[in-house]
Protein backbone atom coordinates (compact mmCIF):
# COMPACT_ATOMS: atom_id res chain seq x y z
CA UNK A 1 0.00 0.00 0.00
CA UNK A 2 1.29 3.63 -0.86
CA UNK A 3 0.64 6.56 0.11
CA UNK A 4 0.67 9.43 -2.35
CA UNK A 5 0.05 13.40 -1.65
CA UNK A 6 -1.33 15.09 -4.81
CA UNK A 7 -0.11 18.27 -5.54
CA UNK A 8 2.79 16.93 -3.23
CA UNK A 9 4.84 19.85 -4.68
CA UNK A 10 2.24 22.64 -4.18
CA UNK A 11 2.51 23.56 -0.30
CA UNK A 12 -0.28 25.90 -0.20
CA UNK A 13 -3.44 26.11 1.57
CA UNK A 14 -5.97 28.59 0.41
CA UNK A 15 -7.64 30.88 2.81
CA UNK A 16 -9.99 34.22 3.84
CA UNK A 17 -10.85 35.60 0.06
CA UNK A 18 -8.35 33.49 -1.76
CA UNK A 19 -5.44 34.29 0.30
CA UNK A 20 -2.11 31.98 -0.05
CA UNK A 21 -0.83 30.73 2.86
CA UNK A 22 2.52 28.19 2.85
CA UNK A 23 1.97 25.18 4.75
CA UNK A 24 5.94 25.49 5.76
CA UNK A 25 5.39 29.05 6.53
CA UNK A 26 2.89 28.32 9.39
CA UNK A 27 4.75 25.17 10.40
CA UNK A 28 8.28 27.19 10.90
CA UNK A 29 6.58 29.94 12.32
CA UNK A 30 5.41 28.29 15.25
CA UNK A 31 8.38 26.21 15.66
CA UNK A 32 10.77 29.03 15.89
CA UNK A 33 8.37 31.21 18.24
CA UNK A 34 7.72 28.13 20.58
CA UNK A 35 11.58 28.20 20.23
CA UNK A 36 12.09 31.29 20.89
CA UNK A 37 9.50 31.76 23.65
CA UNK A 38 11.06 28.71 25.21
CA UNK A 39 14.63 30.11 25.57
CA UNK A 40 13.89 33.78 26.33
CA UNK A 41 12.13 32.00 29.37
CA UNK A 42 15.50 30.53 30.63
CA UNK A 43 15.02 32.26 34.59
CA UNK A 44 19.16 32.82 33.97
CA UNK A 45 18.83 35.16 31.88
CA UNK A 46 16.22 37.38 33.28
CA UNK A 47 16.49 41.09 34.56
CA UNK A 48 20.05 41.47 32.11
CA UNK A 49 19.61 44.67 30.17
CA UNK A 50 22.70 44.53 28.50
CA UNK A 51 24.20 47.54 30.52
CA UNK A 52 27.32 46.81 29.48
CA UNK A 53 30.25 49.65 29.69
CA UNK A 54 31.08 49.00 26.22
CA UNK A 55 27.31 49.53 25.31
CA UNK A 56 26.36 52.76 27.02
CA UNK A 57 26.54 54.32 23.88
CA UNK A 58 23.43 52.31 22.66
CA UNK A 59 21.35 54.44 24.95
CA UNK A 60 20.97 57.06 22.73
CA UNK A 61 19.99 54.69 19.16
CA UNK A 62 17.49 52.85 21.38
CA UNK A 63 15.74 56.24 22.60
CA UNK A 64 15.00 56.83 18.89
CA UNK A 65 14.28 53.05 17.81
CA UNK A 66 10.83 54.25 19.35
CA UNK A 67 8.31 51.27 18.94
CA UNK A 68 5.65 53.63 18.28
CA UNK A 69 6.94 54.94 15.66
CA UNK A 70 8.35 52.12 13.97
CA UNK A 71 4.76 50.34 14.04
CA UNK A 72 3.32 53.39 12.23
CA UNK A 73 6.32 52.99 9.24
CA UNK A 74 5.31 49.71 8.67
CA UNK A 75 1.36 49.89 8.52
CA UNK A 76 2.62 52.70 6.04
CA UNK A 77 5.38 49.92 4.35
CA UNK A 78 3.05 47.17 4.34
CA UNK A 79 -0.05 49.64 2.71
CA UNK A 80 2.07 51.09 0.31
CA UNK A 81 3.14 47.41 -0.66
CA UNK A 82 -0.21 45.89 -1.36
CA UNK A 83 -1.02 48.71 -3.48
CA UNK A 84 1.72 48.00 -5.85
CA UNK A 85 0.33 44.95 -5.83
CA UNK A 86 -2.83 45.79 -7.12
CA UNK A 87 -1.75 46.19 -10.54
CA UNK A 88 -3.07 48.60 -13.00
CA UNK A 89 -5.90 50.84 -11.20
CA UNK A 90 -6.41 54.33 -10.93
CA UNK A 91 -5.25 56.58 -8.56
CA UNK A 92 -8.33 56.97 -6.44
CA UNK A 93 -8.60 53.20 -6.08
CA UNK A 94 -4.93 53.03 -5.58
CA UNK A 95 -5.71 55.78 -1.99
CA UNK A 96 -8.98 53.72 -1.39
CA UNK A 97 -6.73 50.91 -1.41
CA UNK A 98 -3.84 52.42 0.37
CA UNK A 99 -6.49 54.11 3.76
CA UNK A 100 -8.27 50.50 3.67
CA UNK A 101 -5.17 48.79 4.85
CA UNK A 102 -3.63 51.28 6.91
CA UNK A 103 -6.76 51.79 8.89
CA UNK A 104 -7.29 47.87 9.19
CA UNK A 105 -3.58 47.48 10.22
CA UNK A 106 -4.10 50.53 12.85
CA UNK A 107 -7.88 48.81 14.39
CA UNK A 108 -5.55 45.41 14.66
CA UNK A 109 -3.17 47.68 16.21
CA UNK A 110 -5.47 48.70 19.03
CA UNK A 111 -7.31 45.88 19.45
CA UNK A 112 -4.05 44.03 20.85
CA UNK A 113 -4.14 46.88 23.39
CA UNK A 114 -7.27 46.46 24.45
CA UNK A 115 -6.66 42.46 24.77
CA UNK A 116 -3.30 43.17 26.09
CA UNK A 117 -4.24 45.33 28.65
CA UNK A 118 -7.25 43.52 29.97
CA UNK A 119 -6.55 39.76 28.96
CA UNK A 120 -2.76 39.01 28.48
CA UNK A 121 -0.98 41.05 30.90
CA UNK A 122 -3.48 40.16 33.80
CA UNK A 123 -3.22 36.54 32.77
CA UNK A 124 0.52 36.54 33.55
CA UNK A 125 0.64 39.27 36.14
CA UNK A 126 4.30 39.60 36.34
CA UNK A 127 5.44 43.01 37.61
CA UNK A 128 7.81 45.12 35.52
CA UNK A 129 11.03 45.96 36.13
CA UNK A 130 11.50 48.61 38.25
CA UNK A 131 11.13 52.18 37.35
CA UNK A 132 14.53 52.93 38.45
CA UNK A 133 16.00 50.42 36.04
CA UNK A 134 13.98 51.96 33.01
CA UNK A 135 14.97 54.53 30.92
CA UNK A 136 12.71 57.00 28.91
CA UNK A 137 10.28 55.86 26.53
CA UNK A 138 11.35 57.12 22.58
CA UNK A 139 9.64 60.54 21.46
CA UNK A 140 6.45 59.71 20.00
CA UNK A 141 5.59 57.12 22.38
CA UNK A 142 6.23 59.64 25.88
CA UNK A 143 4.24 61.90 23.92
CA UNK A 144 1.25 60.18 23.42
CA UNK A 145 2.30 58.85 26.74
CA UNK A 146 1.77 63.04 28.68
CA UNK A 147 -1.42 63.06 26.58
CA UNK A 148 -2.99 60.52 28.07
CA UNK A 149 -1.30 61.15 31.42
CA UNK A 150 0.86 58.25 31.80
CA UNK A 151 4.11 58.76 34.03
CA UNK A 152 5.60 55.75 33.52
CA UNK A 153 5.82 52.40 33.18
CA UNK A 154 4.43 50.27 35.54
CA UNK A 155 2.27 47.53 36.55
CA UNK A 156 2.32 43.92 34.68
CA UNK A 157 4.45 43.59 31.83
CA UNK A 158 4.26 40.18 30.39
CA UNK A 159 3.69 39.86 27.13
CA UNK A 160 5.28 42.90 25.76
CA UNK A 161 2.70 44.42 23.72
CA UNK A 162 5.16 46.71 21.60
CA UNK A 163 6.73 43.15 20.37
CA UNK A 164 3.79 41.31 20.22
CA UNK A 165 2.29 44.39 17.60
CA UNK A 166 5.66 44.01 15.95
CA UNK A 167 5.53 40.55 15.21
CA UNK A 168 1.76 40.66 14.44
CA UNK A 169 2.83 43.33 11.60
CA UNK A 170 6.16 40.60 10.58
CA UNK A 171 3.48 38.10 10.34
CA UNK A 172 1.41 40.49 8.06
CA UNK A 173 3.72 41.20 5.74
CA UNK A 174 4.98 37.45 5.35
CA UNK A 175 1.55 36.16 4.31
CA UNK A 176 1.49 39.32 1.94
CA UNK A 177 4.65 38.16 0.68
CA UNK A 178 3.03 34.88 -0.42
CA UNK A 179 0.83 35.75 -2.38
CA UNK A 180 1.10 35.83 -6.23
CA UNK A 181 1.03 39.39 -6.83
CA UNK A 182 3.58 40.07 -4.39
CA UNK A 183 5.88 37.71 -5.81
CA UNK A 184 5.35 38.84 -9.56
CA UNK A 185 5.57 42.61 -8.41
CA UNK A 186 9.32 41.91 -5.99
CA UNK A 187 11.45 38.91 -6.44
CA UNK A 188 14.63 38.37 -5.83
CA UNK A 189 17.01 40.73 -4.17
CA UNK A 190 14.11 42.82 -3.59
CA UNK A 191 11.81 40.50 -1.94
CA UNK A 192 15.13 39.21 0.16
CA UNK A 193 16.01 42.60 1.34
CA UNK A 194 11.97 43.43 2.90
CA UNK A 195 12.12 39.48 4.39
CA UNK A 196 15.81 41.31 6.20
CA UNK A 197 13.62 44.56 6.91
CA UNK A 198 11.46 42.61 8.78
CA UNK A 199 13.81 40.58 10.88
CA UNK A 200 16.24 42.95 11.29
CA UNK A 201 13.06 45.82 12.84
CA UNK A 202 11.60 43.27 14.93
CA UNK A 203 14.95 42.32 16.51
CA UNK A 204 15.51 46.04 16.97
CA UNK A 205 12.01 46.66 19.01
CA UNK A 206 13.00 43.50 21.15
CA UNK A 207 16.67 44.93 22.11
CA UNK A 208 15.64 47.80 22.88
CA UNK A 209 12.76 47.25 24.69
CA UNK A 210 15.26 44.69 27.14
CA UNK A 211 18.00 47.85 26.77
CA UNK A 212 15.75 50.01 27.89
CA UNK A 213 14.58 48.07 31.25
CA UNK A 214 10.90 47.95 30.32
CA UNK A 215 11.03 44.02 29.80
CA UNK A 216 12.79 41.30 30.66
CA UNK A 217 13.34 38.61 28.41
CA UNK A 218 10.69 36.56 29.41
CA UNK A 219 8.18 39.81 28.42
CA UNK A 220 9.78 39.25 24.70
CA UNK A 221 9.93 35.70 24.16
CA UNK A 222 6.36 35.35 25.20
CA UNK A 223 5.18 38.22 22.95
CA UNK A 224 6.74 36.50 19.91
CA UNK A 225 5.13 33.16 20.95
CA UNK A 226 1.62 34.71 21.56
CA UNK A 227 1.73 37.06 18.04
CA UNK A 228 2.91 34.46 15.86
CA UNK A 229 -0.20 31.86 17.66
CA UNK A 230 -2.67 34.80 17.73
CA UNK A 231 -1.93 35.62 13.55
CA UNK A 232 -2.49 31.73 12.26
CA UNK A 233 -5.23 31.84 14.83
CA UNK A 234 -7.18 34.24 13.03
CA UNK A 235 -5.80 33.40 9.34
CA UNK A 236 -5.95 29.74 9.79
CA UNK A 237 -8.00 28.30 12.31
CA UNK A 238 -11.40 30.49 12.69
CA UNK A 239 -11.84 30.62 8.82
CA UNK A 240 -11.60 27.37 8.64
CA UNK A 241 -14.50 26.40 7.38
CA UNK A 242 -13.92 28.56 3.89
CA UNK A 243 -10.47 27.35 3.48
CA UNK A 244 -10.03 25.16 0.59
CA UNK A 245 -6.59 21.94 0.79
CA UNK A 246 -6.38 22.62 4.72
CA UNK A 247 -6.30 18.68 4.82
CA UNK A 248 -3.66 16.66 2.57
CA UNK A 249 -5.06 14.50 0.17
CA UNK A 250 -4.41 10.93 -0.63
CA UNK A 251 -4.91 8.20 -2.85
CA UNK A 252 -4.03 4.38 -2.46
Amino acid sequence: MTLTRKNALNDFWVTIEGLQVRESLFHWSNFIGLVLMAVFSYSGIQGYHFREPFLEWLSGPTYYLDPLAIHIAIIILIASLVTLCMGSISLFKKTTYFLLVSCILVLVMMLEFEFEKWLFKPIFDINRPPLNEQLPEGPITLFLYNFVGITGQVGTSTPSGSVLRQMLLTMGFLLLSQQQAFNTRFSGLKSKSFYALFAILLALVSFSRIYRGMHTFLDVGVAIGMGTMIFWLFVVFLPSSKMKNLQPEFTI
